[in-house]
């Protein structure tokens, strides 16, 4: 088995996504197993929305940012109308939890639950994104 990890900076953008696919494909009939990082700055972004929603201020304008970008490099992957690329319902089906989250950030006992509540969908969109390319 062959393990892969690649960092955020490795998928930053769609460029980069294909350039991990090319790897991978040279090891394609083996074992697998793949770490990928949230993409580029995501994780600086996701804390944001942990610390904007920790202080009860608006989040909205963050998570829409962030959204786009995650949007724009499903969308560069595989161009097509959002019904025909399976990149996009699933990148929707995260950000709709995502946004759940953090409106449920109410019930949650402290700061740390908070980001450990937010902060990993940084990670499971690029799985994602990545996997379904």
């Amino acid at each position: 088995m062959k393990i892969f990890k690649f960092g955020g900076a490795s998928v930053k953008d769609a460029s980069s996504v294909r350039n991990a696919a090319r790897i991978l494909e040279m090891y394609s009939g083996e074992r697998l197993f793949v770490v990928v990082s949230a993409m580029g700055k995501t994780t600086n972004v996701l804390e944001q929305l942990v610390n904007l929603r920790y202080e009860k201020q608006d989040y909205a304008e963050h998570l829409a940012m962030l959204k786009k970008f995650q949007m724009n490099i499903a969308q560069e992957l595989i161009p097509a109308s959002a019904t025909e690329n399976p990149i996009v319902p699933a990148v929707e089906t995260l950000f709709n939890a995502l946004d759940r989250a953090l409106q449920m950030s109410n019930y949650l006992p402290d700061f740390d639950a908070l980001y450990d509540a937010i902060v990993p969908f940084g990670e499971l969109l690029s799985t994602h994104i990545i996997y379904e390319y």
